[in-house]
């Protein structure tokens, strides 16, 4: 007879190898926003549901990872895909989409009882899509693989793109806005990169309350950095001015 919790016992054992950079929860998560999402996630339309894991990653808050299993491989995917609580693709497919209105999801669909039978599908549902395409190969990742997977996706990659074209127009609105000259704005929004990519002044520039602190601070940072790249003297001292 047909043993859903063999199949679990077999994604439980891969992703505890990864213990350090995920967390791994069952049925339910510690996590307030995550149940919230998943109130009315029934795989039969009424009330709350729940994947069989829910994977968050120590390193990312924004991505999950979430895991619905099938003993029987015959059970792996309908062709609608809309027969969530008798398939793993369907039902996976089903919780990342009530997730992914607030996160990005990985969702894997896991069928069969010995790792010489199992079959696993991958899907990618990013943070206010429609839809989620399909991803990754049909084996296991590490932990680390899986969040360079996603970190590197083309999907990834449009999402933040497309998201830095409307903050880069409401940005040049808000300068608009103080009167900051556009020739100057360049300058300003560099400055603003160079400087976060200092560890230092990534950790601290938040708890500056006084404007013209936080200036100066950013202004140091920045000729620190160019110093670094062995930029100085006279060069360094204009574009310091």
């Amino acid at each position: 007879m047909a043993n859903e919790r063999k199949t679990e016992q077999l994604v439980r054992k891969h992703f505890e190898k990864f213990a350090d950079k995920i967390v791994i929860e069952e049925q339910r998560s510690e996590n307030a926003k995550i149940n919230k999402l998943l109130q009315t996630a029934s795989k039969k339309g009424i009330g709350q549901g729940y994947p069989e894991f829910i994977i968050s990653f120590k390193e990312n808050s924004d991505l999950l990872i979430v895991v619905e299993c099938k003993a029987e491989v015959t059970k792996h995917e309908s062709k609608n895909r809309l027969k969530y609580s008798e398939y793993a693709v369907d039902g996976a497919l089903l919780y990342a989409s009530y997730l992914s209105k607030s996160f990005d999801v990985i969702a894997i669909a896991v069928s069969g009882e010995t790792m010489q039978s199992l079959k696993i599908s991958h899907f990618l549902h990013l943070k206010s899509e429609k839809k989620a395409t399909s991803k990754f190969d049909d084996k296991f990742l590490s932990a680390e693989d899986y969040l360079k997977g996603y970190e590197n996706s083309e999907e990834k990659f449009r999402q933040d793109y497309n998201n830095l074209l409307e903050f880069t127009k409401e940005l040049n609105s808000k300068l608009h806005t103080y009167k900051i000259l556009e020739s100057q704005r360049s300058l300003l929004i560099s400055s603003i990169l160079i400087a976060l990519e200092n560890k230092a002044f990534e950790k601290s520039y938040r708890v500056y309350n006084n404007a013209e602190n936080l200036a100066n601070f950013l202004t140091q940072t920045v000729s620190n950095e160019l110093e670094n790249t062995n930029i100085k003297g006279k060069k360094l001292s204009v574009i310091k001015r």
